[in-house]
């Protein structure tokens, strides 16, 4: 009703409306459509979601948020071949979550494709034989091998993907 919403503060409507627009964005980011519609959506969440989580930096669920929102643009950034975008994403995402492993792909493709090949084959090596975060994967490795295919299909490639095929395949 009009006399609750008259109870509530200011500041907390306004946070309260970037909240929404948060979850309205990073809903939208996520739809299967071109990814360069989801890559600006999820910016727009990540704006919103900021300052959510500013506004609440004790709230572990805002910082989880903000680092899977990081996580999504780390992804979107690759297909539209924005690779610096895609490090700087992943490794923000990993500094607010370092739990949150999944990751770890994206900045290896990441690396990969801007031929950064020493710091990508680093991450592949220690990863793919750990055990990937749910049930989808068995180990790093599928995941690997899921995203680049993935990218390839979308017309990303790079001449060293073949490298990174021959050291999984070890």
């Amino acid at each position: 009703s009009k006399e609750a919403y008259k109870r509530i503060p200011e500041d907390d409507l306004d946070i309260l409306a970037h909240e929404n627009q948060f979850l309205l964005y990073s809903h939208l980011s996520n739809l299967p459509i071109d990814p360069s519609e989801n890559y600006q959506s999820v910016k727009k969440a990540i704006y919103h979601c900021k300052i959510v989580a500013d506004h609440f930096p004790e709230n572990p669920a805002a910082i989880l948020n903000l680092a899977n929102s990081y996580n999504n643009l780390s992804w979107y950034a690759l297909f539209v071949k924005s690779f610096t975008e895609a490090e700087k994403a992943a490794n923000k995402a990993m500094a607010l979550s370092p739990e949150s492993t999944g990751t770890i792909s994206n900045l290896a493709s990441a690396l990969l494709f801007q031929g950064k090949w020493e710091e990508a084959k680093n991450l592949y090596e220690i990863w793919k034989d750990k055990a990937w975060v749910d049930e989808r994967y068995p180990t790093f490795r599928e995941v690997f091998l899921a995203d680049l295919g993935e990218l390839e299909a979308a017309g990303i490639t790079h001449p060293d993907i073949e490298k990174v095929r021959k050291l999984l395949a070890k």
